[in-house]
């Protein structure tokens, strides 16, 4: 019986053992964006309080036309990104692609890690330099979206990927956002939506390359009002429809993916805000999992960095956002 009472208490020794040496290397998290989607990933992080903490926050002010902004918000990101208890910065939400990429570059320089939401706006070889540049530092750049984290996300992938099935069938990406006509970055907000959508479309079919596209809308973005919708149709050679379906100002934020294929019907949506009234984030919301996978890919070997797939996104984002040139919405 004594030795039995020796070994759990050794046992338990070694269970306090490990819990310290988790604690003592929690990753301290630093979020940048909007006081909202800080908000939302502050509740994450306190569900994922075995391996990380919060640090510190900075939150960036609403958009004025003028370099003094700029000028004051770079202060801020910078206060962060110097704060020593700082060693990973989760980008929430910024649209403006200038701060964008100097958060990413002066997160990188820091030889820090970094969590990305939206999609920066990179050339090649900007690119190749950043990739340079983290790999010198041995840094992380994890850019993703909270619907990858899904289980029916994984399960419409695998029908995609599936070559048994036949080609045509209609892929829908919906989303409610919030976008202020008077609001100087509205066209930085679309373009960073319309990214978000096409990193979900590519991350399911990466070959897709569409043919033909249409533009429908209720009203251009410098009239928008609450409750207008943009649609843009891509249809492929093989038939095969993805409908981006983007409506404004209804009080929700909000994600929705649709499948129709053959015999299969599949639909999941994904609800940060419905009404101006917060989800509460739980254990099983996407957040969790997204910011729980991040952060355990930081102790792996192989560090995951974004791909050229970026640079696809990248392209064909922007000739959506020429169609919806053409089509006279911007």
């Amino acid at each position: 019986m004594n030795t039995h009472f020796l070994y759990l208490f050794g046992h338990l020794r070694l269970l306090e053992q490990q819990h310290a040496l988790v604690s003592l290397n929690k990753t301290g998290i630093g979020l940048i964006g909007s006081p909202r989607h800080n908000q939302w990933y502050t509740q994450a992080i306190l569900h994922s309080q075995h391996h990380c903490e919060l640090k510190s926050v900075c939150v960036l002010e609403s958009p004025l036309p003028s370099a003094s902004y700029f000028i004051c918000q770079k202060r801020k990101i910078e206060q962060l990104i110097e704060n020593d208890a700082v060693d990973t910065v989760i980008v929430t939400s910024v649209c403006s692609d200038e701060l964008l990429k100097f958060i990413i570059q002066a997160t990188i320089h820091s030889g820090k890690n970094i969590l990305l939401n939206n999609v920066p706006n990179y050339g090649t070889n900007e690119f190749n330099d950043l990739l340079k540049l983290a790999k010198q530092n041995d840094a992380n750049i994890c850019q993703s979206n909270v619907l990858l984290f899904s289980n029916q996300y994984d399960k419409v992938k695998a029908i995609l990927s599936n070559k048994s099935i036949p080609d045509s069938g209609l892929l829908r990406l919906s989303a409610h956002r919030q976008i202020d006509q008077n609001d100087p970055l509205s066209k930085a907000k679309l373009r960073s939506l319309i990214a978000e959508k096409v990193t979900l479309l590519l991350n399911s079919l990466p070959d897709f390359k569409f043919d033909t596209s249409s533009v429908q809308y209720s009203r251009p973005l410098s009239n928008i009002e609450a409750g207008d919708v943009l649609i843009i149709n891509l249809k492929n050679n093989d038939g095969f429809l993805v409908s981006f379906e983007l409506f404004f100002n209804t009080g929700n934020v909000s994600d929705k993916l649709s499948l129709k294929q053959h015999h299969h019907d599949l639909q999941f949506e994904n609800f940060l805000m419905f009404n101006n009234q917060n989800s509460i984030i739980d254990e099983n919301s996407l957040m969790i999992k997204q910011l729980d996978y991040f952060i355990l890919s930081l102790h792996k070997i192989n560090k995951i960095r974004v791909t050229t797939q970026l640079l696809l996104v990248n392209q064909m984002t922007e000739s959506i956002l020429t169609q919806l040139k053409l089509s006279k919405f911007i």
